[in-house]
């Protein structure tokens, strides 16, 4: 038996899992912190729930898919809605990295509060730039007078260019 056969066993026997609302309650009793018919999982400093198990600490959204499919997702597991602790089956994708990173909202580098729109002081006009998916290269999509003005063009060439997440939430 494999390591993943046997944490999905293990799953199973502590475990009862709604696809629906993507919450584990457990089914027993391991310690006076984790007592039977308890919601499992605490949300990590990221804003994912964890859960342990026999002493390691796994996210919840990653033990929803082994409970569901029977195996460890081979790459990241998006929430499809980016709220990182909404762990319904229906909102959760296998994901490779570069796909799970189409739908980020705000990066620390965009000060301007808007993704993909940045402040040019020299100049004094914003620009926008992108991260091509292909490439990895930064990609100059123009400047313009406005913050809104760039962030409409980021949006624009993000529906074009990431096709795994084209809309934004910001």
């Amino acid at each position: 038996m494999t390591d993943c056969e046997k944490l999905s066993k293990r799953l199973h026997q502590l475990f009862d899992y709604n696809p629906d609302t993507g919450v584990f309650i457990r089914k027993t009793t391991v310690s006076s912190n984790a007592l039977m018919g308890q919601v499992a999982g605490s949300p990590a400093l990221n804003g994912y729930l964890r859960t342990r198990i026999e002493g390691r600490y796994y996210y919840c959204h990653r033990l929803a898919w082994l409970y569901q499919f029977g195996e460890w997702p081979s790459g990241d597991v998006d929430h499809i809605n980016g709220v990182r602790d909404d762990n319904r089956i229906s909102n959760l994708r296998n994901a490779t990295r570069s796909e799970n990173l189409q739908n980020r909202s705000v990066n620390g580098a965009a000060r301007s509060g808007r993704i993909g729109a940045y402040f040019d002081k020299n100049a004094g006009r914003w620009y926008s730039k992108a991260l091509c998916p292909k490439t990895g290269r930064q990609i100059a999509l123009g400047r313009y007078d406005s913050r809104g003005e760039a962030h409409e063009a980021y949006k624009d060439w993000k529906r074009t260019n990431h096709t795994f997440q084209p809309e934004l939430r910001r």
